[in-house]
């Protein structure tokens, strides 16, 4: 009980040194590691007292049994959130209608289609769009399309942001557009964004 007493006091201080870095995947898995032991520390101690008060014996293995089942549903959580960064795994907390209505807020955008978005690591996240510009001067295109990441680094921590500027009403070439272009009906260009090519 002693010795595990030690242990809790250093693994609970080393887990509050890397509380505020829970955003990274890495530490995140270091700081639930280190809250694991602590707990260990903790069912150690109790188990211990219960044996030497009450002669209880069988309050290790149960206490160790509850312990076990925590860290197997705190893992879980961290091995589905690397997969999905693996996968190129929509960000966790971040609705793809909420950046399409912060890129259209920007003066100057009429409309965006084939809007994907999905992970780089924990921390960093990559989208790729069409954005439709009003009628703008060949001059202001970088200026609206500069709007458009400055908005997105700020409002999602999007950071890497591919945007390929079309004109109102010109055909849309590449990709998926083709498919639009080429006959598959009057499909709308803003079903399904989001969807082609990663998964969420």
């Amino acid at each position: 009980m002693v010795f595990a007493g030690a242990g809790l006091v250093i693994n609970a201080g080393s887990a509050l040194a890397l509380r505020s870095h829970l955003q990274d995947l890495n530490l995140r898995a270091a700081f639930l590691h280190l809250v694991g032991d602590a707990m260990t520390s903790v069912a150690v101690i109790l188990s211990g007292a219960i044996v030497y008060f009450w002669g209880w014996s069988y309050a290790d293995p149960v206490v160790s049994i509850l312990v076990s089942l925590w860290i197997v549903r705190v893992a879980f959580g961290i091995i589905r959130s690397a997969v999905s960064v693996l996968m190129e795994g929509t960000p966790e907390g971040i609705e793809l209608d909420q950046v399409e209505q912060a890129i259209l807020s920007v003066p100057g955008v009429a409309s965006l289609h084939d809007l994907h978005l999905w992970s780089i690591s924990s921390t960093e996240y990559a989208m790729s769009a069409h954005v439709e510009l009003a009628d703008t001067a060949l001059s202001e295109i970088g200026t609206v399309l500069t709007a458009v990441k400055e908005k997105l680094a700020h409002n999602f921590g999007i950071g890497h942001a591919t945007l390929e500027a079309e004109s109102t009403g010109s055909e849309c070439a590449g990709g998926t557009c083709d498919l639009i272009v080429h006959g598959l009906g009057n499909r709308d260009p803003h079903a399904g964004h989001g969807h082609v090519g990663h998964s969420h």
